[in-house]
């Protein structure tokens, strides 16, 4: 079973968490703000432990590809008529 305030796993038979009952005894009681969300979060790149995604040789590709058949259309014969 998962804590519903902290999200402990406690024993199947467990009526308290062990968690929330150390720090209730270890501090006041204080209102904690509830938290507002309204659907799931993606949890940020640093809280994943990866690091961020690196576009750029894909995009260094993308316009080598362009610039190669800008290039065959223009010197192509015949398609451009010179004089």
């Amino acid at each position: 079973m998962q804590c519903p305030k902290c999200g402990y796993l406690m024993d199947a038979f467990a009526v308290e968490c062990p968690r929330c009952a150390q720090t209730a005894a270890q501090a006041p009681a204080q209102p904690q703000p509830a938290r507002q969300t309204t659907g799931y979060l993606r949890p940020s790149v640093q809280a994943r432990g990866q690091a961020p995604a690196n576009n750029m040789p894909a995009i260094i590709g993308v316009v080598l590809v362009f610039a190669l058949i800008v290039a065959g259309v223009i010197l192509r014969p015949g398609i451009i008529k010179q004089q």
